[in-house]
């Protein structure tokens, strides 16, 4: 959407969206904390674009308009061209200064792990429906701390970040690792050859593909436990950095 929108020759665009009525839209009216308004509003009011809400304005009807349709799964199988181009806009909403190694410090970690928060009691997010547990994270700290690495990491739950945040933070991490789900989604983000890791079980082959498309490097490993397969991922990682 933010393609097609920069592609327009007209100063101000509208954005016509279905009703917001769950969580794969952009708010839920059972549950405000389920609210994507103010990351859409971040990316989109640079390029002069506002949303209408089709069930409250009718006036859609007489609009030029271009429909996007989206299946689940297939999102990521776009133009690689398009995804470049989305990333390389968003860095550029968070670093102005592409040169400025100031601007990059705050945000630095060598590894960015996602761990799915539950961020609400009135819906089911993506941690009710998959998630890794507790030990997961303290046999992941373990190993870290066994390394003797100069390597550094930062635990994040993207659900409680702001989209500049998210930008920022993954723009700027060596090797990203995440639950199969949403967050994953924040690869977008990240440089060239970054190392990303899709944990558990792949539902739609969607993250491996928009890794291709980013040239990003991509493994999997199937457990939700801290397995060998994730150890022998993060050794030669750490390795590199000694």
């Amino acid at each position: 959407m933010v393609e097609l929108l920069r592609n327009e020759t007209h100063d101000k665009k509208t954005v016509v969206l279905q009703g917001w009525s769950n969580d794969t839209f952009l708010q839920n009216p059972a549950d405000p904390s389920r609210n994507m308004l103010p990351l859409a509003h971040y990316l989109f009011q640079p390029l002069n674009a506002t949303f209408i809400n089709w069930e409250n304005v009718k006036e859609y009807i007489s609009l030029p308009c271009q429909t996007l349709n989206f299946h689940p799964g297939e999102w990521s199988g776009g133009e690689a061209e398009t995804y470049a181009a989305f990333r390389n806009y968003a860095h550029s909403l968070v670093f102005p200064d592409p040169h400025s190694s100031i601007q990059h410090s705050r945000f630095k970690y060598d590894i960015v792990l996602i761990r799915r928060a539950s961020v609400s009691n009135r819906t089911c997010s993506g941690s009710c429906r998959r998630h890794l547990d507790f030990s997961f994270f303290k046999d992941f700290a373990l190993f870290m701390k066994a390394q003797n690495s100069s390597a550094t990491y930062r635990i994040v739950e993207t659900d409680n970040m702001t989209l500049p945040e998210q930008i920022r933070v993954f723009s700027c991490a060596k090797m990203v690792i995440g639950m199969h789900g949403g967050g994953l989604s924040n690869w977008i983000f990240s440089h060239q050859a970054t190392i990303v890791v899709e944990l558990g079980r792949k539902l739609k082959g969607c993250y491996e593909t928009l890794a291709s498309k980013l040239g990003l490097q991509y493994h999997h490993c199937p457990d939700t436990k801290f397995t060998s397969c994730l150890e022998a991922l993060l050794g030669n990682f750490t390795s590199l950095l000694a």
